[in-house]
């Protein structure tokens, strides 16, 4: 059992988070991407404790709960959530702001069409994104198109400084050696999204050359479904983000889905999401600066999980990216997600498609 003296106090690790929810709460370590369920009781007494007199803290315990008290002390400790010190001042808060003013784009998604897809057009597109310094590009690839249309997005991109990117191909042209090929020659390319695959699986690309130690370059994601606007918004326990405390502190402090988001469909026509069909003009005719500075664009940016019913009584509020695309209530901005299965009332995830209260939120997009 972990031992204090009478000035000890506790301090919770600067990597370590708890949020409550409406029946319980998560302690995350997101160095360590540790994550255990605890009590609401015992959230409360962790905010208790973080930089007070470890013995102040326990006289103001009921008699019988003490040996507990103990107890849970030694899990955090003995599990590196947190460590016992004098010198509280030594280790001081690390801010829950988000420190991104310099940063005018965070991601950009391109819709390709082969039908309306432009050599030229495309590369001013991306000199755009370029000259925002945008990071982080996503391709959604609409239409059936040949390895050498691709390979010139690809040629395009690495031109630039964009240091991610993810292609979503809406029909398979190669087979999976060729996608091996394509992310080993392509550094900024990390992620394919193959849909209308037999079955679903993930295939991970691994530096095998002779001489190199064996890292990983990147994800072939195999999907059984169609990629088209109704495919986003899927909200699973597996697809939350435990390992990045920035990304806690984006979800705390914006949306998560939309903040500093801009979309160019296959049209031209730039929008928030391609699953919103409110669109702010055609790229060629508009400045995308005074778009992503325009107060109607930005608004669903800044919708926060604390701010959405039902989310806001969620543990997991600040794991989860959101969608505003679908929602329970389409005519509610602050309505929960459409396709998140998950009660923080029951604490249980269930097939969000056959729950009937549902149903018309379904038609009402179906239609």
């Amino acid at each position: 059992m972990v031992k204090y003296l009478k000035s000890h106090k506790f301090v919770l690790s600067s990597s370590c988070k708890v949020v409550k929810g409406a029946k319980r709460s998560v302690l995350i370590d997101y160095q360590r991407t540790d994550v255990r369920i605890i009590s609401n009781d015992y959230a409360n007494l962790i905010e208790q404790l973080d930089r007070q007199v470890i013995l102040s803290v326990k006289k103001s315990i009921d008699t019988n709960s003490k040996e507990q008290f103990d107890k849970f002390l030694n899990f955090l400790v003995s599990n590196e959530f947190g460590f016992i010190t004098k010198e509280v001042d030594l280790y001081p808060k690390i801010s829950d702001e988000v420190f991104d003013d310099n940063i005018t784009l965070l991601d950009g998604i391109i819709e390709i069409h082969k039908n309306r897809y432009n050599r030229s057009d495309f590369k001013e597109i991306i000199r755009k994104f370029d000259n925002l310094q945008c990071q982080s590009i996503q391709v959604r690839i609409l239409s059936k198109i040949s390895s050498k249309l691709l390979n010139e997005v690809l040629n395009i991109i690495s031109k630039t400084s964009i240091s991610y990117l993810e292609i979503h191909i809406s029909e398979n042209i190669e087979d999976e050696g060729y996608y091996h090929n394509l992310i080993n020659n392509n550094p900024k390319l990390t992620e394919v999204f193959l849909y209308g695959s037999i079955e679903s699986k993930t295939v991970e690309v691994i530096n095998k050359k002779k001489g190199h130690h064996q890292i990983s370059l990147g994800n072939i994601h195999f999907k059984t479904s169609l990629l088209n606007e109704s495919i986003c918004g899927v909200i699973n326990f597996k697809d939350l983000t435990f390992g990045e405390l920035n990304m806690h502190n984006l979800l705390k402090n914006h949306n998560g889905c939309l903040y500093k988001k801009l979309t160019i469909d296959s049209y031209g026509n730039i929008k928030n999401c391609p699953s919103i069909n409110t669109h702010f003009g055609h790229h060629s005719k508009i400045d995308i600066r005074n778009v992503l500075i325009d107060k109607k664009f930005k608004s669903l940016g800044a919708i926060k999980k604390d701010e959405i019913e039902i989310c806001k009584d969620c543990e997991f509020r600040y794991n989860c990216t959101d969608c505003r695309a679908f929602t329970e209530d389409p005519e509610n901005l602050y309505s929960k997600p459409l396709k998140c299965g998950y009660s923080p009332y029951t604490n249980k995830w269930e097939d969000w498609s056959k729950n009937p209260l549902k149903s018309t939120a379904i038609e009402y997009y179906e239609s």
